[in-house]
């Protein structure tokens, strides 16, 4: 029987470019090539060899993959040997390899730069496709954050105690820290901040490591069956750290906090992120247990669940996969736009349990920018028959990608926390009728057009100048553009109430649906705006007994500048208000399309329309302009939509 190592060859290769390197390693399918690091310690050189082994089989070897970032090409290289061929490799390649090398025994590891022809295109298309498989049977992933042998001591140790404080509040609730964050399959956050001591300037250090930024870790971080984070001599388990950065979400948004900029760092979303996949991951292997447990129960064979004191609570499932992964899209850096895409299939496949993928979705880069980037959005939107993540288009973006249609969300443009919110999860524009439920895109002869049915509901009168974090938080501007606002809702009739419900965007600043005694609380945050500015002295006071207090009026604006930032207020010919994409103007038309759970702006341009992006219209969001009561149809005029 031929072993299952397979030795490159001696080369004469001095770099990566070399085909001599991996020409004796052609890989069949469901092979890659692993690295064997040989014992050592610096400064000896590495010596590697590269092998070759099949993945998902009984005898496929014990190997552990290595996370890292790339880093810039500025950087330089250094020298490894691979089977006595000196090779390139980017320094922090290098300095990845050289921590995980062990001083006593060799070190079977797979690691990106290395065990895949960078390049060949053709097997670069076949590895990523197997991604998922290769973290999953794998027996560990060691993230390389970096050489610092200081900072990490009070990071790691602050982290240690957020963690230990989210474990002991979850053994006093008796529950998962999912079922904590997502009580009702939101995510809710508390009122109360952090008990235990916060070290801000560790923590920030942690979230801007390059690691945290980078696209390819969620799934690397997320798939993986354990993860140890490693910085200079200290370790850390990464569970650790995705339980820790939750609870800092879960209890830290609350106005002016000292914690409160680190939600602002791009890293900390993206461990955030991963928290939430793993956490649905966590989920998904429950319900595949759950169902399996089902079939034997109709067989009328016994499992006992609650072997580990756990009780049985319901799983939440994901009705649409793919939209839901490329929502996690814009908050990670690639040096490849495609990757944007490809960087979650190995998240894809493992959540649809699919052995092979749609042509659609296969990677291909030969495949331009906006034609991988278009066909995973309409693959999305056909896979859930919803336009979810249309509602999820970036609304702040002055620059636009040549060849990318409106339709598109520009995924390769990094998430800033200053861009954009999403609006309300809990609005349903399309109502919950069948016919308007759910998308239903029609053939067209080219691809990027989105023919998808639809209505007209109204048309675009005045619009207000757009409004940003820095000038909802100036007193002066703030307060004369909400005046303005008023005065605009007050010409197309609309009551107080109603204004209120509309800034906010239907939901206050912890997720909940605004009630009406919130969105009657406009007046008294205008009246405290006017006094926030300098020529009011002094500024407004709120005594013991005032309904309306301090506190009330801060959850108001948090709320108000989610749902407006990088937005405009509008009125309609129909009397109607809004807020909506900072590119609408006069003229637009506001429209229902089918499987929106959001009304869309569209701007039309002879027999096309361009998609301008989702609002907040007051009166229309839940169905009432499809519907009559008792999902009963209106007798409106239904068009088919060619979006450009």
């Amino acid at each position: 029987m031929p072993s299952l190592y397979q030795p490159v060859a001696d080369g004469k290769a001095p770099g990566h470019a070399h085909c001599d390197l991996y020409a004796p390693l052609p890989l069949q399918e469901n092979e890659i090539r692993i690295l064997t690091v040989h014992a050592g310690e610096s400064p000896t050189p590495l010596q590697c060899t590269l092998l070759k082994i099949p993945l998902l089989r009984p005898t496929t070897p014990r190997y552990e993959t290595i996370s890292y970032t790339w880093g810039s090409s500025h950087q330089g290289q250094d020298a490894i040997f691979i089977n006595n061929t000196y090779m390139e490799v980017p320094h922090n390649t290098f300095r990845a390899l050289r921590s995980a090398r062990s001083a006593h025994k060799d070190r079977q590891l797979w690691i990106d730069f290395v065990c895949i022809n960078q390049n060949d295109l053709n097997e670069r298309n076949k590895q990523v496709s197997l991604m998922a498989n290769v973290y999953q049977s794998s027996h560990c992933n060691l993230i390389y954050l970096g050489e610092d042998n200081v900072q990490p001591t009070a990071a790691f140790d602050c982290i240690e105690r957020l963690a230990s404080e989210a474990e002991a509040e979850m053994a006093l609730q008796n529950a998962t820290l999912d079922e904590i964050l997502f009580p009702e399959r939101e995510f809710i956050f508390s009122a109360k901040p952090v008990e235990c001591k916060i070290d801000v300037e560790a923590l920030a250090w942690l979230y801007r490591l390059p690691w945290f930024g980078r696209h390819w870790v969620l799934q690397e971080a997320c798939l993986s069956p354990y993860s140890i984070a490693t910085c200079g001599i200290h370790t850390i388990d990464f569970e650790r750290i995705m339980i820790a950065t939750a609870w800092l979400e879960h209890k830290t948004f609350v106005v002016d906090i000292p914690t409160s900029h680190l939600l602002k760092l791009p890293g900390f979303r993206g461990a955030n992120n991963m928290q939430l996949l793993r956490a649905s991951i966590n989920r998904h292997n429950l319900s595949q247990l759950s169902a399996s447990l089902s079939a034997c129960s109709s067989s009328n064979e016994s499992i006992d669940l609650c072997t580990r004191g756990q009780d049985c609570r319901p799983i939440r499932s994901i009705s649409q996969p793919f939209a839901y992964l490329l929502a996690f899209s814009p908050f990670g850096d690639s040096t490849d736009v495609r990757d944007q895409v490809f960087g979650l299939i190995g998240l894809y496949q493992f959540f649809c349990a699919l052995n092979s993928l749609p042509s659609t979705l296969r990677p291909d880069y030969h495949k331009s920018i906006p034609d991988t980037l278009r066909d995973a959005t309409r693959y999305a939107i056909e896979e859930g028959k919803c336009l979810t993540i249309l509602e999820r288009k970036p609304l702040n973006r002055s620059v636009k990608f040549e060849g990318l249609p409106t339709w598109v969300p520009e995924w390769f443009r990094p998430s800033h926390y200053g861009d954009a919110r999403s609006l309300t999860y809990t609005a349903l524009a399309c109502s919950t009728h069948k016919k308007w439920s759910l998308a239903c895109i029609r053939d067209s002869q080219d691809p990027n057009i989105l023919c998808i049915p639809g209505t007209r509901v109204d048309t675009v009168l005045q619009t207000s100048e757009t409004a940003t974090l820095s000038n909802l938080h100036d007193p002066h501007w703030s307060h004369g553009a909400l005046s303005s606002w008023q005065k605009m809702a007050e010409s197309a009739h609309q009551s107080i109430e109603s204004l209120g419900k509309t800034v906010l965007g239907g939901e206050w600043w912890n997720g909940t649906m605004v009630t009406p005694n919130q969105a009657a609380m406009w007046p008294h945050f205008l009246k405290d705006r006017r006094c926030q500015c300098a020529v009011c002295s002094p500024p407004v006071q709120h005594p013991p007994d005032d309904p309306v207090g301090k506190q009330d009026i801060s959850g108001f604006f948090t709320a108000l500048t989610n749902a407006c930032n990088h937005r405009r207020f509008f009125t309609t010919t129909a009397g109607r208000i809004g807020i909506g994409p900072s590119e609408m103007r006069v003229g637009d038309d506001i429209c229902i399309l089918q499987g929106g759970t959001l009304p869309f702006v569209l701007r039309r341009d002879g027999d096309y329309d361009e998609l301008i992006g989702p609002t907040y219209t007051h009166g229309i969001m839940y169905g009432e302009a499809v519907e009559e009561h008792d999902h009963i149809l209106k007798d409106i005029m239904e068009t088919t939509f060619n979006i450009k």
